[in-house]
């Protein structure tokens, strides 16, 4: 398993895919059912506290805190009647696949107002989405994972269990890591198959669980894995759209690009001119 710097390390030399990102304040009592993402995601507390729940452990957050939550992790939070939240996040991933660390970490800053000025930096990049705002964000977030990392701590003296406690049942560690796998593997053929059938679930169980824990279906999920690193490919790189539509996983173009256009409203050749 990665130690924090050599994550870092790793992070620094490869490259890194905003896939989310929001600033934003939850309103007092809000609730977060438990979700599990494909990806790690980076978030700042920057005012109020809010109490975290990831695989089964209970953490509570306060303004200055930094954490790092792992992919295909599972987590939910909640806020106290009365109090409110406001935190910066973004869900990245990197190319090529790296050995991560799989607990959370934790890092309280000193400097709340330069890291809140990085979350909006990162998110007012994303949201732009074209060629040279991303080259920028990737930059940004990297500024800030080399801030965090180095005195990053694990947030729970043990290493985590792959699974929740015991209030879950095995379907959801099921789930859980049919999430993770998709991440990594979403390119592949017949993939929607397959990582129903590495479950052992039942395929209405396995769809169930799955958008409860996601919040969309297997198909939908994949779907937004393939048309993200679609986005990516088209605007970042050389190849042309037959070599990106096979790089996600469609042997056909044209359907890639049907699907593409229904997805981002915007055609691969539009994008494509964006660079």
């Amino acid at each position: 398993m990665a130690t924090a710097v050599d994550y870092l390390a790793a992070l620094l030399r490869s490259r890194l895919i905003i896939t989310e990102a929001q600033v934003l304040t939850s309103p007092p009592g809000a609730v977060h059912a438990r979700h599990v993402v494909a990806f790690p995601k980076l978030m700042l507390v920057y005012d109020g506290a809010i109490e975290y729940q990831i695989d089964g452990q209970l953490v509570r957050l306060h303004a200055g805190d930094m954490f790092y939550r792992p992919a295909a992790s599972a987590a939910r939070w909640t806020l106290a009647p009365g109090q409110t939240c406001s935190i910066g996040w973004c869900e990245f991933r990197a190319e090529p696949e790296l050995d991560e660390p799989h607990h959370p970490l934790l890092r309280a800053t000193s400097d709340v107002p330069l890291e809140l000025a990085s979350f909006h930096r990162i998110r007012d990049l994303y949201q732009r989405d074209d060629a040279p705002s991303r080259l920028t964000v990737e930059g940004e977030l990297k500024a800030v994972l080399g801030r965090f990392l180095p005195t990053a701590t694990p947030l729970f003296d043990e290493t985590i269990s792959d699974g929740f406690t015991s209030d879950a049942s095995r379907g959801d560690d099921s789930v859980r890591q049919a999430v993770a796998w998709l991440g990594r593997h979403f390119a592949e053929a017949s993939v929607a198959t397959k990582v129903r059938d590495r479950t052992g679930l039942s395929p209405d169980h396995f769809r169930r669980v799955f958008k409860e824990m996601t919040g969309l279906s297997p198909n939908g999920y994949l779907l937004r894995l393939r048309m993200s690193a679609a986005r990516f490919y088209l605007q970042r790189s050389d190849l042309s759209i037959k070599q990106v539509a096979a790089q996600v996983g469609y042997a056909d173009p044209l359907y890639f690009s049907r699907l593409y256009r229904r997805y981002w409203k915007s055609t691969p050749t539009a994008d494509r001119k964006r660079q």
